[in-house]
């Protein structure tokens, strides 16, 4: 594994005569932390576009409910409350120090079985440090640091829909602490993302072809990876969580292997993917992730999902989701996610209404074949 990750930065690097894409609007530009045209969000202490540094602020107000269509046993709703800092100090013509924090506190009640098992109690559920990312920038190599993230960025291909960032197989730690971080955007359109966990030992790899971010929304912008790690794959079955390679409890919740509470079966697991997105005009968007990791010869589907996990891999799974963008950033705009694997098949409506290009409102609903079907509903304002 660390061989692949090596070869895949070489070949990058080999490739391109320049890592550092200036933008055509401003002075500066940035691989990690993206570059915001509204001046609004700028910290004017800490900027300087004289020396090209820039550092930004924004955040989101977000609130749900979803409850099961089939079993009327279970409800949830939450609230959360999110605030990222996120910027680039020029320390000569070709270094900076970039830094990505963001802070998240939730309030969450749940219903289940006619009994509260998680009430509201004033913002007291959890707050926490949901990402970070520290180092530096070379336009010529990329970044390089230390932070709290994922082991690769297969899932945010997915980030359409309430749910459909998690139903793949992308590491099941998601955003975990301790990684040293590699990332870059090649002038060339390569880009390479790699990451290597210090206290569990799971890396992950990404390696493709992108026009832009896969968060931009700029008119027929394409991006296609190959992402490889070797964590603990992950899917859903309705509203049920399943992850593979799962071993035994870990006490106090030490991460001896993984970066869940279970320790990994097998350290060599390996899950691949080929994942990426393509954007029509500014009026269309699909997505699509389709992952593999080997099952145990002892299981399959229906052993897997009874059981909630699998000792080794998940099999074959494909998420393929389209999307019809508003016009102007105001309006409807649809979504279909459409989710087979080895455990379950899975079909999803989402209507989603943008007030303005910063509140949105939406509702979904979620049917699956071997779990519960479920309905959300989300709003989401950024500041």
């Amino acid at each position: 594994m660390k061989n692949i990750t090596i070869l895949a930065i070489a070949i990058a690097c080999g490739l391109s005569h320049n890592v550092y894409a200036k933008s055509d609007t401003t002075k500066w530009d940035s691989d990690l932390v993206e570059n915001y045209k509204e001046a609004g969000s700028t910290i004017e202490s800490l900027t300087n576009l004289d020396n090209n540094s820039r550092w930004f602020f924004n955040g989101f107000l977000k609130g749900g409910y979803n409850t099961s269509t089939d079993h009327t046993d279970y409800e949830k709703a939450y609230f959360r409350v999110m605030m990222r800092m996120r910027g680039y100090t020029a320390l000569t013509d070709r270094i900076g120090f970039v830094g990505d924090v963001r802070m998240e506190a939730q309030e969450i009640w749940i219903d289940n079985d006619n009994k509260v098992t998680n009430r509201f109690d004033n913002f007291d559920d959890d707050q926490k440090i949901d990402q970070f990312r520290v180092g530096f920038e070379d336009s010529v190599w990329g970044f390089l640091g230390y932070g709290k993230y994922t082991a690769t960025m297969s899932s945010f291909s997915n980030d359409v829909a309430i749910t459909g960032l998690y139903n793949n197989q992308s590491e099941r730690g998601r955003k975990n602490a301790g990684k040293i971080i590699y990332d870059s955007h090649y002038d060339n359109n390569l880009y390479v993302y790699a990451s290597y966990d210090m206290d569990s030992d799971i890396m992950g790899i990404d390696f493709g072809y992108q026009t832009a971010d896969i968060y931009s929304r700029e008119a027929d912008s394409f991006g296609a990876y190959l992402a490889v790690h070797n964590g603990q794959p992950g899917l859903f079955v309705g509203s049920k969580g399943i992850w593979g390679n799962r071993g035994a409890k870990t006490k106090d919740s030490y991460h001896s292997n993984s970066d869940t509470n279970y320790e990994r079966t097998d350290k060599n697991l390996l899950t691949y993917t080929f994942y990426g997105y393509k954007q029509f005009a500014m009026a269309q968007r699909m997505s699509w992730n389709f992952s593999y990791s080997k099952m145990d010869d002892n299981e399959n589907g229906d052993i897997i999902r009874n059981q909630g996990y699998a000792t080794k891999g998940l099999g074959a799974s494909a998420n393929v989701t389209y999307r019809l963008l508003p016009k102007n950033g105001k309006g409807f705009s649809p979504a279909i996610i459409v989710n087979l694997d080895e455990l379950d098949k899975a079909f999803e409506f989402q209507l989603k209404y943008y007030i303005n290009r910063r509140t949105t409102i939406a509702i979904s609903e979620a049917m699956s074949d071997k779990g519960d079907d479920q309905v959300y509903i989300e709003s989401l304002f950024n500041f």
